[in-house]
């Protein structure tokens, strides 16, 4: 289970995070392991945010919505580069 705290100017934005944040995968779909991991990495400008599986390997990531907002694709099992980044 993760736990985060959520600072936002307007009650409703906070409320639009958690909504987002509530949804993080607890639970890898591949393996039904719960011994999960919040992972981030940077990249080319970039940020990248997953939920990686101790057990399994397979990854979930976090994608971003053009207008705004986030959610959680499924797991899967990213092959690694020659620098081992998934």
């Amino acid at each position: 289970m993760f736990v985060f705290e959520i600072e936002a100017p307007k009650e409703v934005d906070a409320l639009f995070t958690a909504g987002s944040l509530a949804s993080t995968p607890d639970k890898c779909t591949n393996c039904q392991s719960e011994d999960v991991e919040l992972e981030g990495t940077k990249a080319k400008g970039y940020t990248f945010v997953k939920v990686v599986c101790k057990k399994c390997g397979f990854k979930a990531q976090l994608g971003q919505y053009k207008e705004g907002g986030v959610f959680w694709k499924k797991f899967q099992n990213y092959e690694q580069d020659d620098q081992g980044n998934a």
